[in-house]
């Protein structure tokens, strides 16, 4: 069966070998990249594979763990990229941010929210970077999130409750952005192998 993210469900080594492929093409991509934080003036091929190209590829790549039942690589994975790919000043962004592309994702990704697919209201869950948002609506409800214990120290979701009731999905449907709610994640030190992990819970 065809998932919505390009992933093809299966079990058994097929699912393995793309779930080893996958982390294989993030740390590549990440390890260029941080070779790298402050381009110089001479920037390697590595750089520039990466950045200048990968920069179209690597922002939903990292989020295909939450479609695997692995939600914690994701985790990892968006924080380590939060952490040392991005910085102020000039080379602050990882390559062309045409249309506000990188930016984009450094917000989301602050929020602890994702978009699903371009331009769709579900959002695939990550680690929120603050204790509190709000993300204020036209009209109706705004969206507020919490995370009391968002820190550098916590960098994995341990629980999730959406409009006051506890989810065991990695992603919310679209309800959230078209009609306002809360989202208060329980955040932690270590990963939980088994929130946000059963095949009928998967993002759809």
């Amino acid at each position: 069966m065809r998932h919505p993210l390009g992933v093809t469900r299966t079990s058994g080594p097929c699912h393995s070998r793309f779930d080893t492929a996958l982390h294989f093409l993030d740390d590549r991509r990440l390890s260029s990249a941080l070779r790298v934080r402050r381009p110089s003036a001479r920037r390697t091929v590595a750089w520039r594979l990466t950045v200048e190209a990968g920069a179209w590829s690597w922002p939903p790549a990292a989020r295909r763990y939450n479609a695997l039942g692995q939600p914690w690589k994701t985790q990892a994975t968006v924080r380590q990229m939060l952490d040392t790919v991005y910085g102020t000043g000039p080379g602050g962004l990882p390559g062309n941010d045409d249309l506000g592309t990188m930016s984009a994702w450094y917000v989301f990704s602050a929020l602890g929210l994702y978009p699903q697919t371009p331009g769709s209201a579900t959002m695939l869950l990550g680690t929120p970077l603050f204790p509190d948002a709000l993300i204020g609506r036209a009209h109706g409800r705004d969206i507020t999130i919490g995370a009391p214990d968002a820190d550098a120290g916590h960098p994995y979701v341990d629980a999730v409750r959406v409009n006051g009731r506890t989810s065991d999905r990695s992603w919310t449907d679209a309800s959230l952005v078209t009609r306002g709610g809360t989202l208060a994640f329980r955040l932690a030190e270590a990963p939980n192998y088994s929130w946000g992990t059963t095949t009928s819970g998967l993002p759809r």
